[in-house]
């Protein structure tokens, strides 16, 4: 029987979650995992460490919301006075240089999944009176590295995207630069 290799710089072993963070089914199941899980080259599994027998997580969804964006779709019209998404382009801090990451925040439209990059105000206010209509967008918030060598900065993004597409398909596509923001964009040296 020939061994599986395991490269731990791709794995996070020996989580934990005592429930309504993820599913088993990709489909509303009714039921949210509890129990130990790892991440293994940006996928979360159930169990502790990699074994045969694991299988795939998805992000919990609870009923209600399902349905709510399913009566959105087939309606296909803003509800309410929400304001539509305003696009954002976020622009690395001082601090969040020295840390080596920044946070992103997207919505995603469900009809038509249009993804907008929006501010943390934006964020914040989603699905409130007066922010982004939370029964007909979808939102994600992403820690986004930007400093590091250009493997390092690669692979944690592509980790990050691969997580983020099960909430928001089509992420990965929007956000097609994995060094975008980071000392090796070629932007870097004219704004930061």
């Amino acid at each position: 029987m020939a061994s599986e290799f395991y490269n731990s710089e791709k794995l996070v072993l020996g989580l934990y979650t005592a429930g309504d963070e993820f599913q088993i089914a990709a489909e509303y199941s009714g039921e949210s995992y509890v129990g130990y899980y790892h991440l293994d080259n940006g996928f979360i599994y159930t169990d502790p460490s990699p074994i045969i027998e694991r299988q795939p997580l998805y992000p919990y969804v609870l009923e209600d919301k399902r349905e709510e964006r399913k009566y959105n779709i087939i309606k296909d019209t803003e509800t309410g006075n929400h304001p539509a998404p305003r696009f954002h382009l976020p622009k690395p801090t001082s601090a969040d240089i020295s840390q080596g990451w920044m946070l992103r925040y997207f919505v995603q439209r469900v009809p038509d999944r249009t993804i907008t990059e929006i501010d943390n105000t934006q964020y914040e206010s989603y699905g409130s009176d007066d922010g982004i209509d939370g029964n007909l967008h979808k939102k994600i918030s992403i820690r986004w590295k930007i400093t590091g060598t250009t493997l390092a900065i690669e692979f944690t993004n592509s980790g990050k995207l691969r997580t983020a597409e099960y909430i928001m398909p089509g992420i990965s596509d929007y956000l097609n630069n994995l060094l975008e923001f980071s000392e090796f964009s070629p932007t870097w040296a004219n704004q930061y």
